[in-house]
């Protein structure tokens, strides 16, 4: 393990962040969080700050009884513009995807899918291919929970899969996505064999939260 003082380490917690809330290791994000605020602010890197800041706001959004999704939207959409002038791609990327993740929380799908379309092109071009797969995952969710027309949601995640280049992850969200629009459909059937399909890639991978999202779809 790297010395609390090593600058690789600050580096490496917004990943390590990010590793944790999935695997359902909430309590450990907080103290990761706040360990990467205080080294961001004792070595002077506002770009790791913001990184950590962002992680705040989704931390709290699903801890706090008292946040609002409301009074983040507004934080972020103060906040973002002041990660563009930081000049770092990665903390623009975080931003706009944050921004896309608060805005479809709140049924502003439309404006969701622009955030969200925007940190796809930036986390690319950062190199951040979790990031990407984060975003393409919440593609999902918006295609399914937003106004498209069912056949045509269905379309709209095939090429969501195509545009994740073999990522087992994405595969897993879009098949939940796709047993929960086949089921509205009345195609039980094929919605409980993509949802089975997408318990098995999330149970293979270790991601408790998603397995426990579609869970349910199988019975």
């Amino acid at each position: 393990l790297l010395p609390g003082e090593d600058r690789r380490r600050a580096e490496l917690l917004p990943d390590l962040t990010d590793a944790l809330y999935p695997i359902g290791e909430v309590k450990r994000m907080e103290g990761i969080i706040q360990e990467g605020t205080e080294l961001a602010r004792a070595q002077g890197d506002r770009a790791l700050e913001s990184r950590m800041l962002l992680r705040s706001l989704y931390f709290r959004s699903y801890t706090d009884p008292t946040s609002r999704f409301e009074a983040g939207l507004a934080e972020l959409e103060r906040v973002v513009p002041e990660l563009e002038a930081l000049g770092d791609e990665r903390v623009v990327a975080e931003g706009w995807l944050m921004l896309g993740q608060f805005r479809q929380w709140l049924g502003r799908m439309a404006l969701s899918e622009e955030a969200l379309e925007r940190g796809i092109s930036l986390a690319e071009r950062a190199g951040l291919q979790r990031k990407k797969e984060d975003a393409l995952a919440r593609l999902c969710w918006g295609i399914e929970e937003g106004p498209t027309p069912a056949e045509q949601a269905l379309d709209r995640l095939d090429q969501v899969l195509r545009r994740a280049r073999g990522s087992r992850y994405v595969e897993a969200e879009v098949l939940a996505s796709r047993a929960r629009i086949c089921a509205m459909l009345g195609r039980f059937e094929e919605a409980r064999d993509a949802a089975a399909r997408a318990k098995a890639i999330f149970e293979e991978l270790g991601l408790v939260v998603p397995f426990a999202a579609v869970a349910t779809l199988t019975y």
